[in-house]
């Protein structure tokens, strides 16, 4: 696409409120792109890759068997090395006729609908990454890489996404310098707020001058309450009335911390930081912009309260990491003739135990139209988890995508309809809370990436091999 063509085709926002009721909204993300792209209908749930795959799901299976995905978030960390125009992957997709980023990881279409492809949401780290023991830069971010943690330049990055993605209906997520854990360090330092607000400043203006870059998500700092940062919102706002912002990436709401040194602040800018971030406290020129909640959700009842406070798209972590602990989804979102049970019902079934379903051969929900329950049975996606055969967790993630993705489509539903607040007070008393989804399990092996480990953890791949 050319610059004079993407100049035309950003003049209209690429999303659109359909309705809205109470802070919750639906609409629809078209990014710009030269191929044709599936549009998001929202809310919806933006799936995280391992390097460039959902885990336990190969593109074709993925294609066939979940059309329900809406869109791919792959972490750039996966793809280098020590250079970041040395990688495989720039390398490549530098030569004549080289694969993009698209071909290299071989995104394929849904089956539904073969001419459409998925949107893909690129960002300097991985959905809900480990905390780097190095400190970012003022012009380098610090990821974690096949050759350990080290700083990448920014220019470098954006470089890297411009040369692998080739406007092919990739929406690249701009760097963000914030606290190592959002909402758990109880105070930041006047001189590291300074430093924050400098560093994203910086780096969004940069991510969002590049033309080649058609979408553009920024994020909102997270740690600190909106009148902190009123000087760098009010660039965002620029950047949005030129067109140059798709979307903004935000943590929790309710993360929020008091800085050591005094910041003076009206007495407006007072009562907006002891409540916190609020949507209340956000320009009306950037009340219709998209937003994308990078919070690193537990189940469930976190992603419907999440859209409940006026977000547009979630990441789907909690289903990779309920589908490594061997459980299959059981929930719904019900109806307003629902009635309530007399005690809440388990948000999904642990496949692990074997007493209780080594000879259960009924689907792992009932009237459940996913490929793993229409041509499988408990009890024996049991007998794969006992073996470990990696089969199990294949169908597994299959049935939780599509119970997820069902869950966001009756979201939808409910919003046009008027009556997602009574749907979602009913579901609220109807299911476990999301801490049941945190049992212990052997799960599949642990890969690298997810686990920080001290100088006293234990081996958490033990090895199947033992002495005789």
């Amino acid at each position: 696409m050319t610059v004079e063509a993407q100049t035309e085709a950003m003049t209209v926002s690429p999303f659109r409120i359909l309705s809205r009721a109470h802070g919750v909204r639906a609409g629809v993300f078209r990014p710009p792109a030269a191929c044709p792209i599936r549009p998001i209908h929202t809310p919806e749930m933006i799936v995280p890759t391992s390097r460039g795959t959902i885990p336990h799901l190969t593109p074709d299976n993925v294609s066939r068997n979940v059309p329900s995905i809406a869109g791919l978030h792959v972490g750039i960390e996966d793809y280098m090395d020590k250079t970041a125009m040395a990688a495989p992957l720039a390398i490549e997709a530098g030569r004549p006729g080289g694969h993009s980023l698209r071909e290299y990881i071989s995104v394929l279409p849904p089956q539904a609908a073969p001419g459409e492809q998925l949107p893909i949401f690129v960002s300097p780290r991985r959905a809900n990454p480990i905390p780097s023991p190095q400190p970012n830069g003022d012009k380098a971010v610090s990821i974690q890489t096949s050759a350990g943690f080290r700083p990448v330049d920014v220019d470098d990055y954006l470089a890297f996404v411009e040369r692998t993605t080739r406007d092919d209906g990739v929406v690249m997520l701009s760097p963000v310098d914030m606290p190592m854990v959002p909402g758990r360090k109880p105070r930041i330092g006047g001189n590291r707020i300074k430093k924050m607000l400098l560093r994203n400043s910086r780096w969004s203006a940069a991510s969002t001058d590049r033309s080649a870059l058609a979408s553009v998500f920024a994020p909102i700092i997270p740690g600190l309450a909106w009148a902190m940062q009123k000087t760098y919102v009010d660039e965002l706002v620029a950047y949005a009335a030129a067109g140059r912002l798709a979307g903004l990436t935000l943590w929790d709401l309710e993360s929020r911390h008091i800085p050591e040194s005094p910041i003076k602040l009206s007495a407006e800018e007072e009562e907006s930081t002891a409540s916190g971030v609020h949507w209340d406290h956000l320009p009306e020129a950037l009340a219709d912009v998209l937003r994308f909640s990078m919070s690193d959700l537990e189940g469930p009842h976190q992603a419907l309260n999440t859209i409940a406070a006026g977000f547009d798209l979630i990441g789907g972590d909690f289903v990779l990491k309920t589908t490594d602990r061997g459980l299959a989804f059981t929930f719904t979102l019900p109806t307003t003739e629902t009635a309530v049970p007399a005690e809440p019902a388990p948000l999904a079934i642990n496949l692990w135990d074997r007493e209780l379903f080594q000879y259960d051969t009924k689907p792992l929900v009932e009237g459940c139209q996913c490929f793993a329950c229409k041509n499988h049975h408990r009890a024996y996606i049991t007998h794969l988890l006992a073996v470990k055969e990696m089969v199990a967790w294949t169908l597994l993630q299959i049935h939780n995508l599509h119970v997820a993705g069902q869950l966001l489509a009756d979201v939808r539903e409910a919003i046009a309809a008027g009556d997602f607040a009574a749907r979602l007070a009913l579901f609220e008393v109807s299911y476990a809370t999301d801490a049941s989804l945190n049992v212990e399990s052997p799960g599949p092996r642990v890969r690298g990436y997810q686990v920080r480990l001290g100088r006293a953890t234990e081996r958490l791949n033990p090895s199947p091999f033992h002495s005789l």
